[in-house]
């Protein structure tokens, strides 16, 4: 077994200074160096860049995830990145990461190369019966104009008939009644449970 994989073993197993060390290998041709430190299932990296060294936040993080999950160190669920000014005066960004959320996207399924416009290629030609579709005559539709148009009697005024097509509501007068009665009967049955209580 080589230095190399005794390393990468030693990091998988959750070894602290084989994780800063083979970090600090990843991150030195990008002018980073990383203080690593763990604490249960969390893993802390503080990089810290040259001094004049800018450093694009969403590619760094992007590297720094695939590495961390490549890895895959045993028991670290999660990690907690962030830079560092050259001079450790201030934090310039921080980033959380979950390693427990997969990062795998399934293969998308392979599509034909040329558009099919041709159905029966498709769908193939068995759609049941051969038979010729039957034309059905418009005389054996049903007449909806025999149908009989509801009557609306109001007492004491002449009943007033209402198409098919009318407003519902304007169709039953009686709604706004059926409404009022309801509330008075709900009053009249909260005013006996309230007098029955009192006595």
């Amino acid at each position: 077994m080589t230095q190399h994989d005794n390393l990468m073993e030693q990091a998988k197993l959750g070894n602290i200074k084989a994780i800063g060390f083979l970090m600090n290998r990843f991150l030195k041709e990008r002018a980073l160096v990383a203080t690593v430190d763990r604490e249960e299932r969390s893993l802390f990296v503080v990089l810290q860049g040259a001094e004049g060294v800018s450093h694009d936040k969403e590619p760094l993080l992007q590297e720094l995830e695939l590495w961390l999950r490549d890895m895959a160190i045993a028991q670290v669920q999660e990690a907690l990145i962030s830079l560092q000014s050259s001079d450790r005066a201030q934090t310039l960004w921080q980033e959380y990461i979950d390693l427990r959320v997969s990062l795998a996207v399934p293969p998308l399924p392979e599509l034909p190369q040329e558009p099919v416009t041709d159905l029966e290629a498709v769908f193939g030609n068995d759609f049941g019966d051969d038979s010729p579709v039957e034309e059905v005559p418009a005389s054996a539709s049903p007449d909806l104009g025999s149908l009989p148009v509801p009557s609306i009697a109001v007492p004491g005024e002449e009943p007033v008939r209402y198409g098919l097509a009318e407003d519902f509501l304007a169709a039953c007068p009686s709604f706004p009644m059926q409404i009022l009665q309801g509330l008075l009967l709900s009053g009249v049955v909260i005013l006996g449970v309230h007098t029955i209580h009192s006595l």
